[in-house]
Order: structure tokens, then sequence, then C-alpha cells
């Protein structure tokens, strides 16, 4: 299967199989998932790395795998926002995966919705190149 975010097998769990009632509770999961994640990486001394991650870009790949994460205290840059960013694009790219295969799961309008909230961060509404989408992911989720 390959490396990728973490949180990319979240979204899966909860953009597939998560009851259409508890989508209200998506920031308190997320909060919850980062908290215990920190902890336990931070307990164990190890973050594994995400080489060649499969949602986002090559810059974004190299921003994941070229942070090192290799210690407890490592783990502490793995912040909130970082996470969400990975959610974010993650999201979109589970939309994609969907819409060539035909949606199901908890609610795909409101993964949707999500995926259309990056891409209006991404190019105002305004229909954009390949390498329009290119700068603006770099822009919006920049590489440390």
């Amino acid at each position: 299967m390959g490396e990728s975010y973490g949180v990319r097998d979240l979204v899966m769990l909860l953009h597939s199989s998560l009851q259409r009632t508890a989508v209200s509770a998506e920031a308190d999961i997320l909060r919850h998932y980062h908290s215990v994640l920190t902890s336990k990486l931070g307990t164990r001394g190890v973050l594994s790395r995400a080489r060649n991650a499969s949602c986002g870009t090559g810059s974004l790949r190299r921003e994941w795998s070229g942070r090192g994460w290799a210690t407890g205290a490592r783990a502490a840059g793995y912040t909130e926002e970082v996470m969400m960013a990975h959610y974010s694009l993650c999201v979109a790219d589970y939309v994609r995966f969907m819409a060539g295969w035909g949606f199901w799961g908890t609610d795909p309008k409101w993964s949707s919705r999500q995926a259309e909230a990056l891409l209006l961060r991404l190019d105002g509404g305004h229909q954009a190149t390949a390498e329009q989408y290119r700068q603006a992911v770099e822009r919006e989720f920049p590489v440390h």
C-alpha cells in the first residue's frame, strides 16, 4: 500500500464509516486523535517518517519526510495545524478517489464541501492551471 500521512486513515474512517449523526463531532475527534497520537509517540520517542506520502504534492512529501520526526521531542512539532493541513489534503484526495469510484459512506456532501473549501482557498473559485495549483499549494502549505 505504501506510506502516507497518518491522518489519511482517519479520513477514510471518518468519511466512509462515521454515523451521520456524529459528523458534528469531527473537530473533537481530530483533537483527540492528535492528543493521543503525540502523547503515544512522545512516550515511545518515535514518530515514523512518511516518505512518499500519497496525498498532497511533492513539496509536502518533502516537508513531512524532511522533518525527521525521530524523537519524542520532535513529535511536539507535529502540531494540530500541521495535522489539519494534512487532513484537508487527504480529504481532497479521498474525494478525488471517490469521484472515480462512486461516492458512498458517511455523507458525500460533507466530504465534498471540505474538498471544495480547500479548492476555494487554492484557486479563489476560478479554475487554474496545474502550475497555478502547484504554486497555490506551496503558498497555502509552505515547507518549513
